[in-house]
């Protein structure tokens, strides 16, 4: 095994990500809800911070609570104030021995607040489902990220890294034209993550009810559990991605299907 290749040993210590795209409907709630099953699933400590004032992600823990489908290990802050986030992010730096994933959800459209946000975070993504609107929107969000980068470094400081992934994508059989021409449009423009989140059915059972891992082990069989398992496999490739991508690390082989188009 490489030196410098990711593991499940490897220490991720308290980092945060922010997800974002100025396009409502993108999937950025669902991609925070999969990587938090993910993070929490191995053990390690989930803080997801909902700025957006649907307050969707502390209503998820609610009702997942109440159905007994989630973790003491990870909580939701809902909070429109910069300055909580600020201090949620600060007092989970001070313990950086810990294994601490800091998620945060944003609103769609742009705001002033977004600087801020990208200016302390480690790490951003942007969801994308790969058809014309939304690769439009996505491209937009893009090009609005390059803006605020260059205006932040002109004034000696820097935006968190961002990267674009896949989201709610078919296995390649059943995909569309349309699919497969915006992936490969994607990947030849964009700066792509490799791992993507494709199990739809499952990822909509983790949004009504709680976190993968705790949905799986309550059903009945594993033929019912299956679909479920592979969602937090794709989750967890995911968070491995973004953490090697992070760190300067080799990223090693997906759990999941590979995604299989001509980007190779």
């Amino acid at each position: 095994m490489a030196s410098n290749e990711l593991t499940d040993e490897t220490p991720r210590g308290v980092r945060t990500i922010v997800v974002i795209n100025r396009k409502g409907g993108a999937g950025k709630s669902t991609t925070i809800k999969a990587l938090a099953s993910a993070a929490a699933a191995r053990g390690e400590s989930v803080t997801v911070i909902d700025t957006d004032v649907s307050r969707s992600n502390y209503l998820w823990m609610e009702e997942a609570t109440a159905k007994g489908l989630w973790a003491d290990n990870i909580k939701a802050v809902p909070t429109t104030s910069l300055d909580q986030v600020i201090e949620t992010i600060e007092k989970a730096a001070r313990y950086q021995d810990q294994e601490h994933l800091i998620l945060i959800d944003t609103f769609g459209g742009a705001s002033p607040a977004y600087a801020d946000i990208l200016t302390i975070a480690d790490f951003a993504i942007a969801p994308l489902i790969p058809d014309k609107d939304n690769f439009a929107e996505t491209t937009e969000t893009l090009a609005w990220y390059r803006r605020l980068a260059d205006k932040l470094a002109a004034q000696g400081d820097r935006a968190a890294p961002l990267m674009v992934m896949l989201n709610m994508i078919q296995r390649q059989a059943l995909q569309s034209a349309t699919e497969q021409h915006f992936i490969e449009r994607a990947f030849e423009t964009m700066n792509m993550l490799s791992s993507f989140l494709g199990e739809r059915a499952a990822y909509k059972e983790m949004t009504a009810n709680g976190l993968l891992h705790k949905i799986a082990e309550g059903k009945s069989t594993k033929a019912l559990a299956s679909h479920v398992k592979r969602a937090l496999i794709e989750a967890t490739d995911l968070l491995n991605d973004i953490d090697a991508t992070r760190m300067g690390l080799v990223l090693p082989e997906p759990q999941a299907e590979e995604l299989e188009t001509t980007h190779g």
